[in-house]
Protein backbone atom coordinates (compact mmCIF):
# COMPACT_ATOMS: atom_id res chain seq x y z
CA UNK A 1 0.00 0.00 0.00
CA UNK A 2 1.79 3.38 -1.31
CA UNK A 3 0.84 6.59 0.82
CA UNK A 4 2.15 10.21 0.22
CA UNK A 5 2.49 12.49 3.34
CA UNK A 6 1.98 16.26 1.82
CA UNK A 7 3.20 18.71 3.96
CA UNK A 8 5.20 22.39 3.70
CA UNK A 9 8.00 20.99 5.79
CA UNK A 10 9.41 17.57 5.82
CA UNK A 11 11.45 17.26 9.10
CA UNK A 12 8.24 17.49 11.35
CA UNK A 13 6.93 14.78 9.34
CA UNK A 14 9.52 11.94 9.92
CA UNK A 15 8.73 10.65 13.39
CA UNK A 16 4.94 9.86 12.12
CA UNK A 17 6.43 8.74 9.20
CA UNK A 18 8.49 6.29 11.16
CA UNK A 19 6.33 5.02 13.37
CA UNK A 20 3.61 3.76 10.65
CA UNK A 21 3.44 -0.01 10.12
CA UNK A 22 6.51 -1.60 8.13
CA UNK A 23 4.20 -2.84 5.62
CA UNK A 24 3.33 0.49 4.13
CA UNK A 25 5.41 2.31 1.01
CA UNK A 26 5.90 6.21 2.20
CA UNK A 27 7.00 9.31 0.33
CA UNK A 28 7.14 12.49 1.72
CA UNK A 29 6.46 15.37 -0.30
CA UNK A 30 7.49 18.77 0.87
CA UNK A 31 9.00 21.62 -0.23
CA UNK A 32 12.66 22.62 0.02
CA UNK A 33 12.07 25.52 3.31
CA UNK A 34 13.02 24.42 6.55
CA UNK A 35 11.26 27.75 8.17
CA UNK A 36 7.96 28.94 7.96
CA UNK A 37 8.75 32.29 8.24
CA UNK A 38 9.94 32.87 4.80
CA UNK A 39 9.28 29.55 3.47
CA UNK A 40 13.00 30.25 2.19
CA UNK A 41 14.73 27.65 0.52
CA UNK A 42 17.07 25.50 2.62
CA UNK A 43 17.95 22.09 1.38
CA UNK A 44 18.78 20.81 -2.01
CA UNK A 45 15.51 19.70 -4.22
CA UNK A 46 15.06 16.03 -5.03
CA UNK A 47 15.15 12.72 -3.90
CA UNK A 48 16.63 11.35 -0.82
CA UNK A 49 15.84 8.37 2.05
CA UNK A 50 15.23 7.84 5.61
CA UNK A 51 15.69 4.44 5.72
CA UNK A 52 13.04 2.80 3.34
CA UNK A 53 11.13 6.33 3.31
CA UNK A 54 11.71 8.27 0.70
CA UNK A 55 11.59 11.97 1.05
CA UNK A 56 11.15 14.39 -2.13
CA UNK A 57 11.26 18.07 -1.82
CA UNK A 58 10.42 21.16 -4.34
CA UNK A 59 11.60 24.81 -4.78
CA UNK A 60 9.52 26.63 -3.42
CA UNK A 61 8.34 29.26 -5.87
CA UNK A 62 8.45 32.77 -3.91
CA UNK A 63 9.55 33.77 -0.38
CA UNK A 64 6.55 34.56 2.90
CA UNK A 65 6.74 38.26 3.73
CA UNK A 66 5.43 38.33 7.26
CA UNK A 67 4.25 41.68 7.28
CA UNK A 68 2.46 41.10 4.43
CA UNK A 69 0.50 38.02 5.40
CA UNK A 70 0.14 40.06 8.71
CA UNK A 71 -1.83 42.78 7.09
CA UNK A 72 -3.58 40.35 4.82
CA UNK A 73 -5.10 38.43 7.75
CA UNK A 74 -6.52 41.68 9.57
CA UNK A 75 -8.09 42.23 6.56
CA UNK A 76 -9.70 39.05 5.98
CA UNK A 77 -11.02 39.74 9.62
CA UNK A 78 -13.51 42.56 8.55
CA UNK A 79 -16.92 42.00 6.69
CA UNK A 80 -15.35 43.41 3.75
CA UNK A 81 -12.83 40.82 3.09
CA UNK A 82 -13.41 39.09 -0.51
CA UNK A 83 -12.78 36.09 -2.44
CA UNK A 84 -9.89 38.11 -4.50
CA UNK A 85 -8.29 39.12 -0.97
CA UNK A 86 -8.92 35.00 0.35
CA UNK A 87 -6.77 34.37 -3.00
CA UNK A 88 -3.89 36.87 -2.23
CA UNK A 89 -3.19 35.74 0.98
CA UNK A 90 -3.34 32.15 0.02
CA UNK A 91 -0.85 32.82 -2.40
CA UNK A 92 1.37 35.32 0.09
CA UNK A 93 0.77 32.71 2.90
CA UNK A 94 2.00 29.80 1.05
CA UNK A 95 4.41 27.71 0.22
CA UNK A 96 3.73 27.99 -3.60
CA UNK A 97 5.72 25.31 -5.42
CA UNK A 98 4.19 24.87 -8.83
CA UNK A 99 6.56 21.70 -9.86
CA UNK A 100 4.86 19.93 -6.35
CA UNK A 101 1.41 20.40 -7.33
CA UNK A 102 2.47 19.21 -11.13
CA UNK A 103 4.04 16.10 -9.33
CA UNK A 104 0.94 15.50 -7.43
CA UNK A 105 -1.13 16.23 -10.43
CA UNK A 106 0.46 13.17 -12.54
CA UNK A 107 1.01 11.02 -8.72
CA UNK A 108 -2.63 9.88 -8.32
CA UNK A 109 -2.84 6.90 -10.36
CA UNK A 110 0.47 5.35 -8.67
CA UNK A 111 -1.20 5.97 -4.71
CA UNK A 112 -3.57 4.43 -2.34
CA UNK A 113 -3.81 7.68 0.03
CA UNK A 114 -2.69 10.54 0.46
CA UNK A 115 -2.43 12.52 3.89
CA UNK A 116 -2.41 16.29 3.51
CA UNK A 117 -1.07 18.21 6.90
CA UNK A 118 -1.96 21.93 7.63
CA UNK A 119 -5.27 22.90 6.38
CA UNK A 120 -3.77 26.62 6.08
CA UNK A 121 -0.60 25.74 3.91
CA UNK A 122 -0.78 26.55 0.26
CA UNK A 123 0.41 22.74 -0.60
CA UNK A 124 -3.18 21.59 1.33
CA UNK A 125 -5.25 24.36 -0.36
CA UNK A 126 -3.97 24.02 -3.94
CA UNK A 127 -3.33 20.33 -3.80
CA UNK A 128 -5.90 18.53 -1.87
CA UNK A 129 -8.22 19.05 -4.29
CA UNK A 130 -5.66 17.27 -7.12
CA UNK A 131 -6.07 14.04 -5.01
CA UNK A 132 -9.81 14.83 -3.12
CA UNK A 133 -11.17 10.85 -3.16
CA UNK A 134 -7.68 9.43 -2.07
CA UNK A 135 -7.10 12.58 0.75
CA UNK A 136 -6.75 12.59 4.60
CA UNK A 137 -6.28 15.46 5.97
CA UNK A 138 -4.81 16.56 9.31
CA UNK A 139 -5.78 19.77 9.67
CA UNK A 140 -3.44 21.03 12.14
CA UNK A 141 -5.81 24.01 13.30
CA UNK A 142 -6.46 24.53 17.06
CA UNK A 143 -8.35 28.18 16.76
CA UNK A 144 -8.98 30.83 14.60
CA UNK A 145 -8.34 34.45 15.69
CA UNK A 146 -10.77 36.31 17.34
CA UNK A 147 -12.82 33.41 17.07
CA UNK A 148 -14.04 33.83 13.51
CA UNK A 149 -15.57 31.04 11.22
CA UNK A 150 -13.28 28.65 9.07
CA UNK A 151 -12.86 30.78 5.91
CA UNK A 152 -14.91 29.48 2.49
CA UNK A 153 -11.71 28.71 0.47
CA UNK A 154 -10.40 26.45 3.45
CA UNK A 155 -14.13 25.00 4.32
CA UNK A 156 -14.26 23.89 0.35
CA UNK A 157 -10.65 22.16 0.79
CA UNK A 158 -11.26 20.25 3.43
CA UNK A 159 -15.13 19.16 2.24
CA UNK A 160 -13.25 17.69 -0.84
CA UNK A 161 -11.18 15.16 1.98
CA UNK A 162 -12.29 11.73 1.96
CA UNK A 163 -11.04 11.80 5.77
CA UNK A 164 -10.24 13.96 8.36
CA UNK A 165 -8.26 13.57 11.17
CA UNK A 166 -8.25 15.86 14.05
CA UNK A 167 -5.54 16.27 17.23
CA UNK A 168 -8.33 17.18 19.50
CA UNK A 169 -12.23 17.99 20.10
CA UNK A 170 -11.76 21.72 20.09
CA UNK A 171 -9.99 21.20 16.42
CA UNK A 172 -13.22 19.55 15.41
CA UNK A 173 -15.12 22.04 16.73
CA UNK A 174 -13.03 24.53 14.48
CA UNK A 175 -14.02 22.79 11.04
CA UNK A 176 -17.67 23.01 12.11
CA UNK A 177 -20.35 20.31 11.98
CA UNK A 178 -21.38 20.88 8.45
CA UNK A 179 -18.32 18.87 7.44
CA UNK A 180 -19.13 14.93 6.42
CA UNK A 181 -16.35 13.22 4.73
CA UNK A 182 -16.93 10.00 3.02
CA UNK A 183 -14.62 8.06 5.28
CA UNK A 184 -15.50 10.36 8.53
CA UNK A 185 -14.17 12.32 11.03
CA UNK A 186 -11.51 10.87 13.58
CA UNK A 187 -10.51 12.45 16.94
CA UNK A 188 -6.92 11.24 18.43
CA UNK A 189 -3.67 10.59 18.38
CA UNK A 190 -1.60 10.18 14.63
CA UNK A 191 0.18 7.60 15.20
CA UNK A 192 -3.04 5.26 16.26
CA UNK A 193 -5.84 6.90 14.40
CA UNK A 194 -4.04 6.70 10.63
CA UNK A 195 -3.01 3.28 10.44
CA UNK A 196 -6.80 2.37 11.25
CA UNK A 197 -8.06 4.64 9.00
CA UNK A 198 -5.69 3.69 6.25
CA UNK A 199 -6.61 -0.37 6.95
CA UNK A 200 -10.18 1.72 6.08
CA UNK A 201 -9.22 2.93 2.74
CA UNK A 202 -7.59 -0.70 2.38
CA UNK A 203 -11.19 -1.59 2.81
CA UNK A 204 -13.34 0.62 0.89
CA UNK A 205 -14.32 -0.43 -2.47
CA UNK A 206 -15.62 3.37 -2.89
CA UNK A 207 -12.85 4.43 -3.25
CA UNK A 208 -12.10 5.01 -7.02
CA UNK A 209 -9.07 3.00 -8.78
CA UNK A 210 -7.55 2.03 -5.47
CA UNK A 211 -4.58 0.02 -5.51
CA UNK A 212 -3.61 0.61 -9.45
CA UNK A 213 -0.68 0.77 -10.69
CA UNK A 214 0.54 2.98 -13.71
CA UNK A 215 0.77 -0.08 -15.71
CA UNK A 216 -2.78 -0.53 -15.55
CA UNK A 217 -4.15 2.84 -15.34
CA UNK A 218 -2.57 3.63 -18.65
CA UNK A 219 -1.17 6.69 -17.52
CA UNK A 220 2.69 7.74 -17.47
CA UNK A 221 3.80 8.53 -14.61
CA UNK A 222 5.07 11.72 -13.33
CA UNK A 223 8.13 13.07 -14.83
CA UNK A 224 10.89 13.42 -12.27
CA UNK A 225 13.57 14.88 -14.44
CA UNK A 226 12.20 18.29 -13.47
CA UNK A 227 12.78 17.92 -9.62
Amino acid sequence: MKIIFIAPLERPLRPLALAMPRTLEIEIIATCAADSGTWSDADDPGLSWLGTIAIRRFRVDHPRVPELVTRLERAMGTAAASEDLERRWIWESGPNSWLLLDYLAHLSPTIDAAVFFGLNAATTILGLPLLGERAILVPQIDALPGGRPLRPSLHRVAAQAAAILCSSEAERCVLGSRLAPRLGTRVGPLEQRLPELLEQFRSSAEVAGFGRSVAESGIAGPDKSNV
